[in-house]
């Protein structure tokens, strides 16, 4: 009788020691280990050596969200964004990382193959400390089942939470989270936010274990314009720009004047030319002005005319109360004009609320991490059109029940 051999659960199996438990699927390719080709996600331009070499890799980034598991000697060396739409889920290193980790699977193999073909299907199974590289149909089976038990505890998955949201006349409006400190950051990405808004008076500790954890997300840093016009801080961010989407909101009122904020982003141009010699950004930076509202005024601040100024962002708003709101379409009416991205953050999302601040027509919405979720539920049965005309009414009267209650009415009709 023939012996039947049993097929290898894959072309490599690696083993190794778990560093972060976890399981991780995606397509493994190698950062710098010698491969028989560039993997196409792999922006070629982060390791040119000036600028001139820059602008002559010619290079189309993926525009189709992307999950990778990345192959590499050491964790530090790695930089932390590869390409937009892309996200790092599990990483395989041949020597020891330090803390901070990445919230992701890692496991650590002791002698990594020279040579894997550019882009394998990897499975990685940080609990037990196996890596699967272009398993069988069996495992493969086995490990997709696992995923979708386990898949909120061990990686961040592309799916309907983390798309871009739309509004019931189908126009698409970005959702994020705001968060008052760095550690809070991987808690926002996990529940699904499009940007990512962190209030604090100082950086973050590390910059790169931050941009693994953002995944390709924009991250708005509102801080003190004081505090920003520190030396080291002020060079430090066109370097952090070189890795991620980066927005730094001033928060208003300060003792900056108008002025200053002109010198301030000169300063930053000049770091940014002192980053050049070495390395030619491929992230972004730009700069905004956080509005903290005191008292309903027509204008916002004078620091908002400065060219520089790109975004706009209101918070500590009252939108339940009628001088507030139509002081703050004024502003809205102002920026506008003036071609300014406005962002609303938001306390509470309750339906009325919500028209209102739809209502505003804003480019972007920034939340609590935890209504994230729901906001993008309740705005898809929501038309930013029919709440700027229904906002519009209400202004001329405001406490009436029954221009008060359409929102509602038009959630209860659309459910289900």
């Amino acid at each position: 009788m023939r012996e039947t051999r049993q097929e290898p659960p894959a072309k490599w199996v690696l083993m190794g020691i778990p560093v972060r438990p976890g399981i991780a699927m995606g397509l493994g390719a190698p950062l710098y280990l010698p491969t028989p080709g560039t993997p196409v996600w792999l922006d070629p331009r982060l390791f040119a050596t000036d600028e001139e070499e820059w602008l002559a890799i010619e290079y189309r980034m993926p525009t189709e969200p992307l999950e990778v598991i990345a192959f590499v000697h050491r964790l530090d060396d790695v930089p932390p964004l590869l390409a937009p739409n892309v996200r790092v889920v599990g990483w395989v290193v041949e020597q020891e990382p330090a803390p901070p980790l990445p919230g992701v699977p890692i496991v650590q193999v002791a002698r990594l193959p020279r040579i894997l073909p550019p882009e394998p299907l990897t499975i990685i199974d940080a609990n037990t400390g196996i890596v699967y590289i272009e398993p069988n149909a069996q495992t493969l089976n086995r490990y997709q089942a696992q995923l979708l038990r386990v898949a909120s505890q061990t990686r961040f998955y592309l799916e309907t939470e983390h798309l871009p949201s739309r509004t019931w006349d189908d126009r698409e409006l970005p959702i994020g989270a705001w968060v008052q400190n760095w550690d809070a950051v991987s808690i926002a990405v996990q529940q699904g936010a499009d940007i990512i808004a962190v209030r604090s008076q100082h950086p973050p500790d590390n910059f790169g274990t931050l941009g693994q954890i953002l995944g390709g997300k924009p991250l708005w840093w509102v801080a003190p314009a004081d505090s920003l016009s520190e030396e080291s801080i002020s060079h430090a961010l066109w370097k952090w720009s070189a890795t991620i989407a980066l927005t730094c909101l001033l928060e208003q009122p300060s003792s900056h004047a108008s002025e200053q904020v002109a010198i301030w982003w000169a300063t930053m141009e000049a770091a940014r030319e002192a980053l050049k010699r070495d390395h030619q950004p491929i992230g972004t930076l730009s700069v905004g002005i956080a509005i903290h509202w005191q008292h309903p005024r027509q204008q916002p601040p004078p620091d908002a005319r400065q060219p520089p100024v790109k975004t706009l962002c209101w918070f500590g708003q009252a939108l339940s109360q009628h001088r507030t709101v139509q002081a703050l379409l004024s502003q809205q009416s102002w920026a506008i004009r003036y071609g300014r991205q406005r962002a609303l953050m938001l306390e509470a999302v309750e339906p009325v609320q919500l028209a209102v601040a739809l209502g505003l027509q804003p480019h972007v919405l920034l939340v609590p991490p935890e209504q994230v979720q729901m906001t993008k539920q309740t705005i898809a049965r929501l038309g930013i059109d029919e709440c700027r005309h229904w906002l519009l009414q209400r202004l001329q009267a405001w406490e009436d029940a029954e221009i008060v209650r359409q929102p509602e009415i038009w959630l209860q009709l659309r459910t289900g």
